[in-house]
């Protein structure tokens, strides 16, 4: 309380014996609770650091701060600490960001490699992130491997979080609750770029784009990644534009420490690490006052598992600094000017509450001598925590005098506004305020704030609770609370008018309805994967002389170009590697094309696929041309006999090539499901001992596929279904004109329990797969084997028409590195196999009993799993357990394999 009144004692006038401050009212919008304004004090500049994690000390020094009374006139951060930065300057206070570093999972947000991309189906997505390096030409400009993540996830979450601030600002930063600078690093001219005004959340994206790590940010057509590397504390960032007296800056960096040199990435970070570092010890030379936490060796992505501590390390880092904050704020002389007072005299209508009685004994005790310091702050503390409505203090003939003049007491409770909050606001209220107490503004202002906050991290930030404040002369409390609605949709940049149009159809349902920041962000992600956008912006803006709000979306198009290369290992399969080529947005019309090949020691493969939109303004209607080679080898020749060839043909090489044509529909919520219909027709061969066999298909077929699981590769929770039917005809070659069937369906459930933030948790995995085959022609048998479809079994050890096979798990889950997955999976299965469906339970049955652990390790899937398999053939029973070990590393997940 002491650092309070030395912040205050430079900036009030003792003249006439007169202390006099301003009290500021709150424009509950940034700030719910009145301000001491006090001209002339120093000016306080405060500059927060990058670290990655480690930013989370930041709160521990803003709650101190905000606890000890330090008035904040700017604030300026780089990376972590523009975030922080932001959040401040947005209204959160220093409590409210660290319960809201505790709700949310950070880790998933800013850095899990697994996340959904809305409007791709669970093949589609795993496909795509299957790849170790990627070469992509975009705009004509070729950019190879330039990050591990795209910073999608950290859009979503920025987006919730200050659309608040977005909307209620303008833009403008010097119109938040405090001014903000954010630092930045221009790729292309390698200089800093401050940000003093746009869109906050791709500017906070673009200050925490770490090289490597995320992919550079665009803003008005220049690049932009993390600004600590030409200012990771940003002292003279804030000198230069702000002019403060004193600059409190807190340093959170990863102390700089000795290292070897092995290797060429190492020495490059080495090299980063020491250009960051010669500018970090001129910034800290600069400060007024350096805050720097101690904290132990934190993960510079690995937020929230070390949050007590970090923020605690914050809290003790602010206080050892507090004798010299003191100092620089009060100046030389200033704890020495004392009041010529003999006593103290305190003069209100009505008796001071017991907690402001027992603030004054303590700040100003009888008999001793009176600091000016000492008067300021008793005002301060009486103003600021609502105990007077006005206070001043007087020396007369020797005497303080306190003049209080206290706030009225509650008679009445009005709220008015939003139907769908005044019922809780109202009950919330009616708790927390009870008639014919006296009225206190901090108390009303944090429940406010409390309440705005809980909408912001609910996902309908744009609440509005101007016009709430409480009337002394009628003693009536107000409470009115508004939600602007979207009145209008507006594209702006549009390609053609279907792109418009379909906007504008997509985002129907908006219209009149509030805003729902995870809803709203669903429905753009979907349509920019649709209408093939490399983004798809989107700003609210309030419309004026309306309580309503306008959508602005703008498409920002790209035609881009990639090459992907995939590798990998598996037990029985050997090493595998594929290339493939794709091309996005071809002539600007949404067409994809990708041509791919890949081997493994007994299968090789290529593709040629090119697809479209059917209609421009139906983006999720499309149809698709493709073209295919297929050859595989059997090692041990089919386990059922086909007109094609014998049983236990070892050896046999099977050949297809394949041309089709078909349509497919996307439809579900976010676009994740899809049903398609194709033709195809397919030229077949079978070559043993010398001997080729030839036989021409044509087929059509009827697929669906549609999930909800959270992520790729590693779901956590959802369902999945597939299914597939079709009905084909073998033409007369060699052997007489057939038809043939075939049918699959697949069930997958998954469920967690306990906290998905949990460093562990229990879960339960399901998994039902059936195939079918009428009068199959051989190289449309199922290839079976493998642990993704019986652990105990090798890869494509079984060939058949008909199997169905049910797997149970129970995944013990573990937070690995980088917010990924760790899993140790029981599991126990069982499959039957035949070579009809009329004896598929009565020819073969398969149990296997085993575990299987999984990882990723940088872009490697990871599995290895270790079982007991047993078999059981019709008149000779079920014969010995078999145990196998099987491992499988690889750019794509298990269930690619199985194609």
């Amino acid at each position: 309380m002491r650092l309070a009144a030395a912040l205050l004692a430079p900036a009030l006038a003792f003249a006439q014996g007169t202390f006099g401050v301003k009290v500021v009212p709150p424009d509950m919008v940034f700030t719910f609770a009145p301000r001491v304004e006090l001209p002339g004090r120093p000016k306080v500049a405060l500059v927060l650091s990058g670290g990655g994690a480690r930013g989370v000390a930041h709160i521990g020094v803003v709650e101190r701060m905000e606890e000890v009374g330090l008035p904040v006139d700017s604030i300026t951060g780089t990376s972590a600490g523009s975030l922080m930065g932001a959040l401040m300057a947005g209204g959160f206070s220093g409590r409210e960001i660290e319960e809201l570093f505790t709700r949310v999972d950070f880790n998933r947000s800013f850095l899990d490699p697994l996340g959904r991309t809305l409007g791709r189906t669970l093949q589609e997505d795993e496909a795509e992130n299957g790849t170790l390096m990627s070469l992509r030409l975009e705009g004509g400009v070729p950019s190879f491997a330039l990050a591990l993540r795209e910073g999608v996830e950290i859009r979503r979450t920025l987006e919730g979080l200050m659309a608040r601030a977005d909307y209620f600002s303008g833009g403008d930063y010097d119109r938040l609750k405090h001014p903000l600078r954010v630092v930045a690093t221009n790729l292309e001219t390698g200089r800093g770029k401050v940000f003093d005004r746009g869109d906050l959340v791709e500017v906070l994206r673009a200050s925490m784009a770490v090289p490597g790590a995320f992919r550079p940010v665009v803003i008005d057509g220049q690049p932009y990644v993390d600004g600590a590397l030409v200012e990771n504390l940003p002292v003279f960032t804030a000198r230069g534009i702000f002019h403060p007296d004193v600059v409190l800056a807190v340093d959170v960096s990863t102390p700089f420490q000795k290292a070897s040199v092995t290797n060429f990435f190492s020495l490059a970070a080495r090299s980063l690490d020491l250009v960051v570092e010669r500018r970090q010890w001129e910034s800290r030379a600069a400060a007024t006052v350096l805050v720097r936490p101690e904290m132990r060796t934190t993960d510079f992505l690995e937020y929230g598992s070390e949050l007590p501590a970090m923020i605690q390390a914050g809290r003790t880092a602010f206080d050892a600094c507090l004798p010299l904050l003191k100092e620089k704020m009060l100046g030389p002389e200033g704890e020495g000017d004392l009041v010529p007072v003999s006593r103290v005299e305190v003069g209100t209508i009505h008796p001071l509450e017991p907690a402001a009685s027992a603030m004054l004994a303590r700040i100003l005790p009888p008999g001793t001598p009176v600091h000016r310091q000492d008067v300021l702050l008793a005002l301060q503390q009486l103003l600021l925590h609502g105990w007077a409505r006005d206070a001043t203090a007087r020396v007369d003939g020797g005497v303080l005098r306190i003049d209080v003049a206290p706030f009225g007491r509650i008679r009445s409770l009005s709220v008015q506004g939003s139907p769908r909050l005044v019922k809780d606001l109202e009950n919330r209220a009616r708790a927390e305020f009870v008639l014919g107490e006296p009225f206190n503004p901090e108390v009303f202002g944090t429940f406010l704030s409390g309440f705005v906050h809980r909408l912001v991290t609910a996902g309908t930030p744009l609440v509005d609770v101007r016009g709430s404040g409480f009337d002394d002369a009628t003693g009536e409390l107000v409470l009115a609370v508004h939600e602007p609605a979207i009145r209008d949709v507006r594209v702006r940049g549009a390609r053609g008018d279907y792109e418009s149009r379909y906007l504008q159809r997509l985002l129907a349902h908006a219209r009149g309805d509030i805003v729902h920041t995870t809803r709203l962000r669903n429905d753009l992600d979907l349509a920019g994967r649709r209408l093939h956008l490399a983004e798809l912006r989107a700003q609210i803006r309030p419309v004026e002389g309306t309580p309503d709000a306008d959508l602005e979306l703008t498409p920002v198009h790209h035609k881009a170009m990639a090459v992907d290369l995939s590798l990998g290992y598996e037990t029985t399969l050997g090493a595998s590697t594929g290339l493939t080529y794709r091309t996005e947005n071809f002539g600007g019309f949404g067409v994809e094309g990708e041509l791919s090949g890949a081997r493994n020691r007994l299968q090789q493969m290529g593709s040629l696929a090119l697809q479209g939109p059917v209609f421009q303004s139906f983006p999720g209607f499309a149809v698709e041309f493709w073209a295919s080679t297929f050859r595989q080898r059997l090692e041990r020749g089919p386990d059922y006999p086909s007109a094609e060839l014998p049983q236990g043909a070892a050896g046999a090489i099977l050949s297809t090539q394949d041309l089709g044509v078909g349509g497919y529909a996307r439809y579900g919520n976010m676009g994740t499901g899809k049903v398609g219909l194709a033709t195809t027709w397919r030229e077949a061969s079978r070559d043993w001992e010398g001997a080729r066999f030839l036989r021409h298909q044509r087929t059509l077929e009827l697929s669906t596929e549609w999930d909800n699981f959270d992520r790729h590769t590693f779901p956590r929770e959802g369902l999945l279904l597939r299914g597939r039917y079709g009905l084909g005809e073998c033409l007369p070659d060699r052997l007489p004109w057939s038809s043939f069937r075939l049918g699959y369906m697949r069930a997958h459930g998954l469920t967690t329990f306990g906290s998905k933030r949990a460093s562990a948790n229990l879960g339960l995995d399901l998994d039902l797969e059936w195939g079918y085959g009428r009068n199959l022609p051989l190289d449309r048998f199922w290839n079976l084997g493998g642990t993704s479809f019986l652990v105990g079994s090798q890869a494509l050890s079984l060939q058949a028409p008909d199997f169905a096979v049910a797997r149970f798990g129970v995944p013990l889950r573990m937070a690995g590195p980088f917010g990924l997955s760790f899993q140790v999976v029981p599991r126990l299965d069982y499959a039957v196999v035949s070579g009809s469906a009329s004896s598929q339970f009565r020819d073969r049955r398969l149990l296997g009993t085993g575990a299987v652990v999984r990882t990723i390790f940088a872009r490697f899937y990871v599995e290895m799993s270790y079982g007991f398999m047993r078999e059981y053939r019709a008149g000779s029973g079920w014969g010995p357990s078999a145990g196998s070990f099987n491992a499988l590393i690889g750019t794509q997940p298990f269930d690619i394999w199985k194609r």
